[in-house]
């Protein structure tokens, strides 16, 4: 059975080390002291490198992860129908549209926070919700602590090129009205 046939991988290139432009992802000769590449196909955006090992996966993946990142490409070793592959995808760092869940759980952290606020402020926020405005101290005193942290993780994530999101604030009924505030990655930290 022929793999491309039932796959529908695009179609198959002899490999050489001399064949600087086989795929869109790094050369050949980049990688080929540590995964002998003896075929190469695309798999959508994706570029597959079918090839021997010459080091363990976990050393593999530490010597072409630079290489790859540097093609815009994040590399993943596998086995697929027996052979050994390093699929290259595209990764891309940074923002894709509006981080809308982002902007949601931010209002909804501002308005918990101002409720938790208020109750400081011995403000009823049930029976006058128009009064909550004046626990804006507390809201912002809360939200610039977490901001400022959380902002120190994606920075320095940005700066180390991985993949991360913008914070999630996490509003909750608490006593300062915030679980507090995450970052996730979504790549591998170099």
């Amino acid at each position: 059975m022929d793999d491309r046939a039932s796959s529908g991988i695009g179609p198959a290139r002899r490999a050489t080390a001399t064949d600087e432009a086989a795929t869109d992802g790094p050369p050949i000769k980049r990688i080929e002291s540590v995964f002998a590449v003896y075929e190469v196909r695309t798999d959508g955006d994706s570029v597959v490198y079918y090839g021997d090992p010459l080091v363990q996966p976990e050393q593999l993946l530490r010597e072409v992860w630079p290489v790859f990142r540097e093609y815009g490409y994040e590399p993943q070793f596998e086995t697929r129908h027996g052979e050994h592959v390093v699929v290259a995808e595209p990764s891309s760092i940074g923002i894709d549209g509006i981080p809308w869940t982002n902007i949601l759980l931010l209002g909804a952290t501002v308005l918990s926070t101002l409720f938790a606020g208020a109750m400081w402020y011995h403000i009823d926020p049930i029976a006058n919700p128009a009064e909550m405005w004046r626990a804006w101290p507390f809201s912002l005193a809360i939200l610039s602590v977490l901001g400022v942290h959380e902002m120190g993780h994606y920075v320095m994530s940005r700066y180390h090129q991985v993949d991360a999101t913008l914070p999630y604030f996490l509003p909750v009924p608490t006593l300062i009205g915030t679980m507090g505030a995450v970052i996730k990655m979504k790549g591998r930290m170099p």
